[in-house]
């Protein structure tokens, strides 16, 4: 019966990660990024400090899969969010919130730091390249932040649709950029 309970509770673990994992990237999904975000803001409120959200987007990632099909288009996705994720520091988080589009949670984080951490991000993918077939590809990123001093009482949605104004904005100016936005 202990075998069977301890059995029982190593499969629990398992979906419980697949549950919280982006199955291509093996970065957090949608969901747990979410809940990250959400903890944050949680232990924010408990002890006011900084926090910055950022929306990181391939661009033109259409042509990618044109070219390459789904499975080279699989592979720099997971080239990029792992890309990504050698660009944030220890006390950041990063998963993917669906398509080419991924989400960093940077706590502690005012307006220069996430300057900073947008253009390291941006920089880094720009700089970097990936093979598919023996074939080199190249990617850019628009990156959107917001951000939130440590007195602004703001929620996970204000927060997220600045990011994602801030993501518009570095889209239509003209991709591989980073745009910095204040929240609320």
């Amino acid at each position: 019966l202990e075998h069977a309970l301890h059995q029982l509770q190593m499969k629990n673990q398992i979906l419980e990660k697949m549950a919280l994992t982006d199955a291509l990237t093996g970065l957090p999904n949608r969901r747990a990024i979410e809940l990250i975000a959400r903890k944050e803001l949680l232990r924010r409120a408990r002890t006011p400090s900084p926090i910055a959200f950022g929306l990181v987007d391939a661009d033109r990632f259409k042509q990618i899969n044109s070219k390459y099909l789904l499975s080279g288009g699989d592979h720099v996705l997971t080239w990029l969010g792992q890309t990504l994720q050698g660009a944030i520091r220890a006390t950041d988080s990063i998963g993917r919130v669906g398509g080419e589009e991924f989400m960093v949670v940077a706590p502690a984080t005012d307006r220069v730091g996430a300057e900073t951490l947008a253009e390291r991000l941006r920089q880094t993918v720009a700089d970097a390249v990936t093979a598919y077939r023996d074939e080199p590809i190249r990617v850019t990123v628009s990156v959107g932040f917001a951000v939130a001093d440590g007195d602004n009482p703001v929620g996970y949605e204000q927060l997220r649709e600045a990011a994602a104004a801030a993501l518009s904005e570095a889209k239509a100016t003209g991709r591989n950029k980073s745009v910095i936005r204040d929240a609320g």
